[in-house]
C-alpha cells in the first residue's frame, strides 16, 4: 500500500488517466462526494478511450453542500454505464466518500482518500490518498477485492437516498435547487466578499491537468472589440432586447471543413469574437501534445425541430508553443449526428442566448438556415452579431 501526498508525490488525476489507458482494466467504479466539470473534463478523453476499448464506468456522486454541478452530472451520465446520485435529506449526514476502483481480469487497484472529482481534488489541492494494488490470480486476494467492491456497490443501486441518474431526475434536482449550474456556482462565489490580510503564509502554485496556475474559476473576459467581417455588427457586443432583458445572437456560415465528415467530424469552428457567448468555460487543461483547452458542456434547443440537444460541447483551444498553427480557436461540437449530417457548405447556423427562464434547460437556441433558403439574404457575410 502506498500513501500519495498530492500534489508533491503525484496527482491522482494523472494516475487515473494512466490506469484508464493502460488496457489492464475493464471496469472503473468510483464514489465521490463532489463533482465539477473541471474534474470530469480532466478524465473525459481517457474515459472515452476506456469505453471504446470495452471498459465500463459505474459512478455514484453526492450533491450535498452545492459541491456538485448540473453540468458535471450531465457529462458523467454520458460517460458512465450507470450513474447514481446520492443525497440524504438529513442535514446531519453528508455523502462524503472518495474512492476509485479499477478491476481487470488479473489485477485490481484502489485509490481511497480525500480526492473529489474536481480539478482541485484530482490535481491542485493538497490531498492524501492510499493506493493499493491487488493480484486477482490469488484466490484470497481476489475475494478480498470482490468484498471491497460489493461494499461500495450499495451506492450503485436504487434506494431512499440513492437514485439512478436520468435526464428527468437531473432536471428535477435543478428545479428543486438541489444542484446548480457551473455559472450559478461561479456567480455565487463571485458574490462572496471576504476581506483578509493574508501575509502570514507563503505561496505555492501548483498546476492542474496541465492548467496554468489558477485556483479560481476563469474570470469573464473583457469585451472583445473585434471587427466581425462583412456581416457587420449589430451593436457593440450583439445584445438585443428580449422579453426578459438583453440577449445575444450571432450567425456563422459553415465552411467546407466545418461539414467535412472525415477530417474533423462534428466539429465547427466558431469565430473567436463569439467566445464570450459560451462563458463560463472550465479551467484550462493541458493536452498530451502541450496545447491548452478549456470547455463547456451544455444543452441547446434546435429550433428547426424544437428538440433539446443534450451535451453539446464548446472548446477554447490554444495550440502548443511549437505548433505550426499559432491561432487559438473556438470549436463547437453539436454531438448529434442526425442533425449534423444535414448541414452543408454555406449553410448558416444562428445562435441565440436562451431567455433567462429557460437557461436551466438549455444555454442557447440554434437555427439551421439552408443555403437555398430565401432567408439567406439576412446573412451576407461569413459571421456576425445579429440585432433583433
Amino acid at each position: 500500500m502506498k500513501l500519495i501526498v498530492q500534489p508533491h508525490d503525484a496527482r491522482v488525476g494523472e494516475l487515473l488517466v494512466e490506469d484508464l489507458r493502460s488496457k489492464r482494466y475493464h471496469t472503473f467504479l468510483f464514489c465521490a462526494a463532489y463533482a465539477k466539470l473541471s474534474g470530469v473534463s480532466a478524465l473525459d478523453d481517457a474515459l472515452r478511450e476506456f469505453t471504446s476499448n470495452g471498459g465500463a464506468t459505474y459512478a455514484s456522486v453526492g450533491i450535498d453542500q452545492r459541491g456538485t454541478s448540473y453540468e458535471a452530472l450531465r457529462a458523467l451520465m454520458e460517460l458512465s454505464a450507470e450513474l447514481y446520485v446520492v443525497h440524504n435529506r438529513s442535514q446531519a449526514s453528508t455523502f462524503h466518500l472518495k474512492a476509485y476502483i479499477l478491476a481487470g481480469d488479473t489485477c485490481g487497484k484502489l485509490y481511497v482518500g480525500s480526492n473529489n472529482l474536481t480539478g482541485g481534488g484530482l490535481y491542485t489541492n493538497y490531498e492524501t490518498a492510499l493506493c493499493q494494488e491487488f493480484d486477482l490470480t490469488q484466490l484470497p486476494v481476489a475475494q478480498e477485492f470482490v468484498d471491497m467492491v460489493n461494499t461500495l456497490k450499495r451506492f450503485l443501486q436504487e434506494g431512499p437516498c440513492c437514485k439512478r441518474a436520468t435526464p428527468d431526475l437531473l432536471q428535477t434536482l435543478y428545479d428543486h435547487r438541489l444542484v446548480s449550474t457551473e455559472s450559478e456556482l461561479h456567480a455565487a462565489r463571485q458574490g462572496v466578499s471576504v476581506e483578509r490580510e493574508d501575509s502570514v503564509f507563503g505561496l505555492e502554485l501548483f498546476q492542474g491537468s496541465g492548467a496554468r496556475p489558477n485556483f479560481a474559476p476563469p474570470a469573464r473576459p473583457q469585451r472583445e472589440e473585434v471587427p466581425v467581417q462583412d456581416g457587420g455588427i449589430a451593436d457593440e457586443d450583439g445584445d438585443a432586447e428580449g422579453d426578459e432583458g438583453p440577449v445575444k445572437r450571432f450567425y456563422k456560415r459553415l465552411s467546407a471543413n466545418d461539414v467535412d465528415k472525415k477530417s474533423s467530424p462534428g466539429q465547427i469552428i466558431i469565430p473567436i469574437a463569439f467566445k464570450g457567448f459560451f462563458d463560463p468555460l472550465s479551467e484550462p487543461q493541458r493536452t498530451r501534445v502541450g496545447a491548452m483547452q478549456s470547455e463547456r458542456y451544455f444543452n441547446l434547443l434546435y429550433e428547426n425541430t424544437d428538440e433539446v440537444v443534450e451535451n453539446a460541447r464548446v472548446i477554447f483551444y490554444e495550440p502548443a508553443p511549437g505548433h505550426k498553427r499559432k491561432n487559438s480557436e473556438v470549436r463547437f461540437a453539436l454531438r448529434n449526428r442526425g442533425i449534423f449530417d444535414a448541414f452543408g457548405k454555406d449553410d448558416v447556423l444562428v445562435f441565440t442566448q436562451a431567455p433567462r427562464g429557460d437557461q436551466g434547460r438549455y444555454l442557447c437556441t440554434m437555427e439551421w438556415v439552408s443555403v437555398d433558403s430565401p432567408e439567406m439574404d439576412r446573412y451576407p457575410g461569413r459571421f456576425g452579431w445579429i440585432q433583433q
